[in-house]
């Protein structure tokens, strides 16, 4: 029961790694196509496409290690996959520690962005996101404009 739940687990990795991968690189090539609207607002969609890659690798190295283990009997591959999944942790830790450290500046960062956009649209400059945007928070919020 263990080494099927495990060898569920590892193929979901697998599938899910070569998905993003393939996630990411429709994104470097062809982002404008399926996403239209975001040209005008975006310098590049390289950082995104470069996550969704490196991301889609490491579940890929992941779920590889974690199945060749399970189903070679490798203790080497479970080591590994073992020592993949703890670095893992340590790495997500310390993001979420330096978030936490950096709260403040992140969020007059977001503040400002937001202001920005109001701005944008009290101003009659808005574009057609950026009128979705100021709908949506205002609906969300259950408030008028930046201030209220």
């Amino acid at each position: 029961a263990v080494v099927s739940t495990q060898s569920t687990g590892n193929t979901i990795l697998l599938v899910c790694g070569v998905l993003l991968t393939a996630g990411g690189i429709l994104v470097l090539v062809k982002a404008h196509d399926f996403f239209p609207e975001i040209e005008p607002y975006s310098k590049s969609e390289d950082p995104i496409g470069y996550t969704l890659i490196v991301a889609g690798v490491v579940l890929l190295v992941v779920g590889g290690l974690g199945s060749y283990g399970v189903f070679g009997g490798s203790s080497f591959a479970l080591a590994s996959y073992f020592f993949v999944i703890l670095t893992l942790v340590f790495l997500e830790s310390a993001a979420l520690i330096y978030l936490g450290i950096e709260r403040m500046k992140v969020r007059s960062s977001m503040l400002d962005g937001l202001a920005t956009i109001f701005s944008k649209f009290n101003n009659g400059t808005a574009g057609e996101l950026e009128m979705a945007t100021v709908s949506t928070t205002q609906l969300a919020f259950q408030c008028c404009g930046f201030e209220g």
